[in-house]
């Protein structure tokens, strides 16, 4: 790495040298500015630069001198109107649009009163927190209507059991459900090996039981509770019922409706992309690919203008755990990246393809 030019450059241009030769008091500049695109590929050449600082010259961090710039990826703007919006993620871009959408927005139905405002925001609040729940329990290979299916008594399952031949197993709804079921499978089949959901992928072949837990149970417990106190029963309102191949597509139970403008949502689950569709009308966006697609005005404006840009100040809070993810994540050993990655595979939410 440091035979390449651009980190000779780097060096020689802050005067401080490197690891022995290091000396602070040769520091050219007070700030170093990491500014890399704002998309996933930036956010690997960001790494790649704080690897470098963290090996070669942690004195720099740990003295407060390195900052991380945060450009926009998004920009939006009204039509017909001046005033521009930066966004510095995804998730603020998406909070904008659902905001826009909300905004003099109704859900209606038949034989429904209609809901705006606040309890319009709560609900569409609810409803994306059941969508991420959703997918945590998808990524245990359970379909997540069909493990709301098993909801009984308003409560959900705890863990789900399965036993090597196909024999049946309970459905358990506690862990002192659970305790009790392996204590009486183990009093019957002392050597029984049992698979955990967390445990190494390898050990899953020889095991006898398969238990998968629901970490997130209480919490899609709570949230199905106060989507039913706003009356929408699940069974019917959260999710598109199949139709047979060949038939016609029903009406929308729901719409989303503004002034003029409507919008069809087939199911409760629809609805947060539906509002965001009412935000996204009347709106200009340009997503930015990467730095080099702003003007010199957009530059200055969103991160070189000291007094309107965002800095982050890189900081070393726990050194020995610093050096170990930069080692397992950035070093030249593929094993422990590997098993890093698969140990943590089920917590991923987000994948930028």
């Amino acid at each position: 790495m440091l035979g390449h030019n651009e980190i000779a450059t780097i060096i020689q241009a802050l005067g401080t040298g490197i690891l022995d030769e290091f000396d602070l008091g040769k520091l050219q500049y007070h700030k170093i500015v990491i500014m890399c695109d704002a998309d996933v590929d930036g956010s690997h050449i960001r790494t790649l630069i704080l690897t470098f600082f963290f090996r070669q010259m942690p004195e720099l961090v740990k003295a407060g001198h390195v900052y991380i710039a945060q450009p926009p990826l998004f920009k939006t703007k009204l039509k017909g109107r001046k005033k521009e919006t930066y966004h510095l993620t995804e998730a603020d871009y998406q909070a904008a649009l659902l905001n826009m959408g909300l905004e003099g927005t109704a859900l209606v139905g038949e034989g429904r009163e209609p809901i705006a405002g606040a309890p319009l925001a709560e609900l569409v609040g609810w409803v994306e927190e059941l969508e991420r729940l959703g997918r945590e329990v998808g990524k245990k290979q359970v379909p997540f209507d069909k493990y709301l299916a098993r909801r009984k008594d308003g409560r959900l399952p705890h863990a789900r059991i399965r036993v090597r031949g196909g024999k049946g197993a309970p459905a358990v709804y506690s862990k002192d459900e659970l305790v009790e079921w392996l204590k009486k499978a183990r009093e019957a089949e002392p050597e029984l090996k049992v698979w955990r959901h967390t445990d190494p992928l390898a050990e899953r072949a020889d095991a006898d039981v398969e238990i998968t837990t629901f970490t997130h149970k209480k919490r899609l417990e709570e949230v199905l509770t106060k989507v039913e106190q706003a009356g929408f029963f699940l069974g019917g309102d959260l999710f598109v019922a199949p139709r047979p191949d060949g038939t016609e597509e029903p009406p929308a139970p729901f719409q989303l409706r503004r002034g003029k403008d409507e919008q069809p949502v087939p199911a409760l689950v629809e609805l947060p992309r539906a509002v965001r569709a009412l935000g996204e009308k009347g709106v200009e966006v340009q997503r930015y690919k990467g730095l080099g697609e702003m003007d010199a005005e957009e530059l200055e404006e969103t991160t070189m203008d000291p007094a309107k840009r965002l800095l982050l100040q890189v900081s070393l809070e726990n050194t020995l755990e610093a050096n170990q993810v930069f080692s397992t994540l950035m070093g030249s050993k593929v094993e422990p990246r590997r098993a890093f990655i698969e140990r943590h595979a089920a917590e991923v939410t987000d994948i930028d393809a």
